[in-house]
């Protein structure tokens, strides 16, 4: 998640990591101030081979989900152009 978005971020952008917790799961929130995506890419982005970087392979994205549901987990992206994104990765706990 870091490198896609300090990939596509400007100089002065920021990037910034929240965890959340309660008894049953724990949240990450990854959010930037960069220029977000539009509403018509967001259904692609978790797609393996979908980039909209030059020199991109479109895997990250998909591996980050794949790794994600396979500990049962999700992974959301809100975003608005201009303004940002932000990933949310909900994991349960293990025992």
């Amino acid at each position: 998640l870091y490198d896609n978005a300090a990939s596509i971020m400007k100089k002065g952008n920021i990037i910034t990591k929240t965890v959340l917790s309660d008894k049953e799961y724990f949240e990450i929130h990854v959010k930037d101030n960069g220029p977000g995506i539009p509403k018509r890419k967001l259904k692609k982005i978790f797609q393996t081979g979908y980039t909209t970087r030059e020199n991109g392979r479109g895997i990250g994205l998909s591996i980050c989900k794949r790794i994600i549901n396979n500990y049962s987990g999700s992974i959301e992206v809100n975003s608005k152009v201009n303004e940002g994104s932000t990933f949310v990765i909900k994991l349960p706990y293990v025992n």
